[in-house]
């Protein structure tokens, strides 16, 4: 951001560079910002539990898809019991569902994309599945890249990734082992739904 300013200052250019320049510099402070906030959220020992990651989740993709016309589901299961992650783990799974869904929304064409998690056997499963053309042959090294990433996250915290791709779509599973430790009561969650003309 600093560099982009001083090369506006010095360098003489037309308004429409200057507004590409302005809006790269926005682009940039707003990515610094949600980069920022994650990193915060991750860190705060308050937030040590599933169920912070979930409720950080909803909230976040609700505010993600909100703008756009596209048909979108959230469900998660109505009770769990109390399960502690390390900041690694909830940054990681978070980052993880964060690409898959961004690359749902941007590059498979869909109209329908659906975010789950259940728990079995001690381990967490999320599921996020779109309605799209599937993963382009044609931009299969990026895709893989990206596969790649999300894979090294979710193998740097003891989980796994798998990605299947159609013409009907993509759907991608990610799952972690977990202890857990349980407290009084359980943790109670609401299904969101999004219907879009």
């Amino acid at each position: 951001i600093a560099l982009m300013s001083e090369l506006m200052q010095t360098q003489k250019k037309a308004d429409e560079e200057l507004k590409k320049d302005v809006g790269n510099i926005s682009s940039s402070a707003r990515k610094l910002v949600e980069s920022m906030s994650e990193i915060i959220w991750a860190l705060n020992p308050q937030n040590d539990s599933l169920e912070n990651l979930l409720a950080y989740l909803r909230e976040q993709t609700l505010a993600y898809f909100e703008p756009f016309d596209i048909r979108y589901s959230i469900q998660f299961p109505d009770e769990l019991p109390f399960i502690r992650l390390s900041n690694e783990q909830r940054r990681n799974l978070f980052l993880v569902a964060k690409e898959a869904l961004n690359n749902a929304l941007k590059h498979s064409g869909a109209d329908t994309i659906n975010l789950s998690m259940a728990y079995q056997n001690n381990s967490i499963h999320f599921y996020i599945s779109d309605n799209g053309k599937g993963i382009d042959e044609s931009k299969i090294k990026i895709a893989s890249n990206g596969l790649r990433n999300m894979k090294k996250r979710m193998a740097d915290v003891g989980g796994t990734l798998d990605l299947r791709s159609a013409e009907t779509g993509c759907s991608i599973h990610f799952s972690l082992d977990v202890a857990h430790a349980k407290k009084e009561g359980t943790t109670t969650f609401f299904t969101s739904l999004k219907n879009q003309s």
